[in-house]
């Protein structure tokens, strides 16, 4: 009983991830297997979706937001910078804050976050 009283009380503290969680599991249906999802999110929300994508391999962080980096522009807020990660990094999603230009038709929502495609499916045949 103690060990769950700890537990409980010790996540207390972390933040709500329910929205990077959702858009995560909707891009899991979303994307085939191979296309790769650049994730853009305002803080580390990004571990969330990219766990909830469960293809860590496919998913790629915009920006980390490691202190040690320093600051940097989310490339989903340039579309000359986001069609450069699109080419150079073979994407296909993006997922990114719905106040974007990088989503103008998503195709999927999860309040504050959207998911749309940003390139044309490899193989026209898969679903």
């Amino acid at each position: 009983a103690l060990v769950a009283y700890a537990g409980r009380g010790a996540l207390d503290g972390l933040a709500r991830r329910d929205d990077e969680e959702a858009i995560g599991h909707a891009l899991a249906g979303l994307a085939a297997p191979g296309e790769r999802a650049l994730v853009a999110t305002d803080d580390f929300g990004y571990f969330a979706v990219m766990a909830a994508f469960g293809r860590p391999r496919d998913a790629v962080p915009d920006v980390t937001h490691d202190p040690r980096s320093g600051p940097r522009a989310p490339s989903a807020d340039d579309p000359r910078a986001l069609a450069a990660r699109v080419a150079d990094e073979a994407i296909s999603w993006v997922v990114a804050p719905a106040r974007s230009p990088a989503c103008p038709a998503p195709a999927a929502r999860a309040g504050a976050l959207v998911a749309c495609r940003v390139r044309a499916r490899l193989d026209p045949s898969a679903p």
